[in-house]
C-alpha cells in the first residue's frame, strides 16, 4: 500500500509448484498485463520457465526470478542470507525500473 504497488493476478494458481495455469488462466494474465501496461513480473525459481517465456513473448514483459527459499554456491552472490537479500533487492529495483 505505502508505494501504490498492487497484486492483480497469480501465475501459480496455489502453493503447489507442480500445477500450471490453465490456457483461460493465461489469457487472463495476459490481459492483465496489457491492460495496466505491466512491464515486469517477479517469480520464483519453481515457476514454470514456459509460463514465463509465453508470457514474455505474448506481451513483452520481463520475467524476474527471485530467490525465495535457499542459498547457493559462492560464486554467484546468494551464498548468504544477507547477500540473497542483496541479490534480490537489486532484481526487484531492475525491474521496477525496467
Amino acid at each position: 500500500d505505502r508505494y501504490g504497488f498492487r497484486m492483480t493476478e497469480s501465475i501459480m494458481p496455489n502453493v503447489s509448484s507442480t500445477e500450471s495455469v490453465t490456457p483461460k488462466q493465461l489469457g487472463s494474465i495476459i490481459e492483465v498485463i496489457e491492460e495496466y501496461q505491466v512491464r515486469t513480473i517477479f517469480g520464483d525459481p519453481y515457476m514454470s520457465s514456459d509460463i514465463g517465456k509465453s508470457l514474455s513473448v505474448e506481451t513483452g514483459v520481463n520475467v524476474i526470478i527471485l530467490n525465495m527459499e535457499s542459498l547457493s554456491a559462492e560464486s554467484d552472490g546468494s551464498s548468504s542470507y544477507v547477500s540473497m537479500m542483496r541479490e534480490n533487492v537489486t532484481n526487484l529495483v531492475n525491474g521496477l525500473y525496467y
